[in-house]
C-alpha cells in the first residue's frame, strides 16, 4: 500500500509526494494439522525531515498457553503484537558543511588603475598569505553517523524492550592511515554495551589491521599481503584466554 499527497504551490501547480509505505504478508499452509496461518509481517516506511523511519512489526492470530509457552489452535479476537523495531539515523561527512567557493571576478578598474600608479606601493610586492584559510583548505576525510533503534518481543519476558543508540565514525588522517570507531549505548541500562576501535595502515604490497574490543577485552593485530592470490601470507595475533573467545 502507497499512500501519496498531492501539493498545489501559490502559482496552481501540483506535485505528487510519497508519503507512507505499508507492506504486509502473511501465509497459509494447507498441510498443517494446526496453526495454518504464519504471523502477519509489516513493515512501515515513512520519511520525517528529510530523514528516512521504518517500523517493522510481527502480529500472532493464535492465543498462547496458560504458561505463555507456545501457541494454541485458538484465534485471538485481534492480531496481538508480537515484535516491533524501528530504528532512524542521519549521517554526516566532511561535505557535509562545505561552502561552496567564490568564483574569482574581475577587479574593478579603480584597484587596477592604483596598482598600475607611478609610485607604486613596494609592499604590494611582499606575498602575503592568510594562514587560517590555508587550514580550512586542508582536507581530512572523515564521516560519521548517529542511529537511534529500538525493538519489543512480546516473547521475550526477561527483556522484552531494547533501548539503543550506535555511533561510528571514521576519519583518514592521511593517504595510508585510517581509523575507525563504532559502539552501541543501551540507554535502558545506562550502559556501553558494545564498542570497537580499529586502525589501518597501509604498507604498499602489505597492509596493517588492529582492532581492540574494551568492552569484552578482546584485539586483533594483522600484516598481510595486499594480493588476494596471497592472502594466505599473514601474521595474526589475538588474546587467547579472553572472554571473547569462550
Amino acid at each position: 500500500n502507497l499512500f501519496q499527497g498531492k501539493f498545489v504551490d501559490e502559482n496552481g501547480k501540483e506535485t505528487k509526494r510519497d508519503l507512507l509505505t505499508v507492506n504486509m504478508a502473511t501465509a497459509y499452509n494447507y498441510l498443517a494439522d494446526s496453526l495454518k496461518w504464519s504471523n502477519l509481517t509489516t513493515n512501515v516506511r515513512t520519511k520525517i525531515l528529510g530523514k528516512s523511519i521504518s517500523v517493522r512489526m510481527t502480529h500472532g492470530f493464535y492465543r498462547r498457553n496458560a504458561d505463555n509457552t507456545r501457541f494454541v489452535d485458538r484465534f485471538e479476537r485481534f492480531p496481538k503484537l508480537l515484535t516491533l523495531s524501528t530504528s532512524m539515523g542521519f549521517t554526516l561527512n566532511n561535505r557535509t558543511f562545505s561552502e561552496k567557493k567564490d568564483k574569482p571576478g574581475k577587479k574593478p578598474e579603480a584597484d587596477r588603475a592604483e596598482e598600475s600608479g607611478i609610485l607604486e606601493d613596494r609592499s604590494r610586492m611582499i606575498e602575503r598569505h592568510d594562514y587560517r584559510e590555508e587550514t580550512k583548505n586542508i582536507s581530512v576525510p572523515w564521516s560519521t553517523s548517529l542511529n537511534l533503534n529500538y525493538s519489543y518481543n512480546r516473547l521475550n519476558q526477561a527483556y522484552p524492550q531494547r533501548l539503543d543508540l550506535s555511533a561510528r565514525a571514521n576519519f583518514q588522517l592521511t593517504p595510508s592511515w585510517k581509523i575507525s570507531w563504532n559502539g552501541r549505548f543501551d540507554l535502558i541500562k545506562q550502559e556501553m554495551s558494545y564498542q570497537r576501535f580499529d586502525i589501518y595502515r597501509d604498507l604498499h604490497c602489505w597492509e596493517m589491521s588492529f582492532g581492540w574490543q574494551p568492552t569484552v577485552g578482546y584485539y586483533s593485530f594483522q600484516i598481510n599481503i595486499k594480493s588476494s592470490a596471497l592472502q594466505d601470507i599473514k601474521l595474526t595475533k589475538h588474546p587467547t584466554n579472553s572472554s571473547y573467545l569462550r
